[in-house]
């Protein structure tokens, strides 16, 4: 079943070494504590919700508190799928 759950996360920018190798370089701003992220039952995350939640999060214009209780319903919403229509997971 879906789940909820807080991520720590933190900003990084990719970009390649002078031997053309990926690296990873942490960014100056702060970090988002509790990120609330949505699971489904067979753990892949709902990208579309988890992005949205971290487009609205990330510029500190809407509170993280607002971020979180609309991720709560939405997790909500996401196990009423799974339960009521499950062959929208079946590929």
């Amino acid at each position: 079943m879906a789940q909820l759950e807080y991520i720590r996360h933190e900003f990084f920018d990719a970009s390649l070494s002078e031997r053309e190798e990926l690296v990873w370089l942490r960014q100056s701003k702060e970090p988002i504590e509790r990120l609330p992220q949505i699971f489904w039952g067979d753990g892949r995350g709902w990208d579309e919700a988890n992005l949205w939640a971290l487009e609205r999060a990330a510029p500190r214009n809407v509170d993280i508190e607002t971020v979180k209780a609309t991720m709560k319903h939405l997790g909500r919403y996401a196990k009423f799928l799974e339960v009521l229509r499950p062959e929208l997971f079946e590929f």
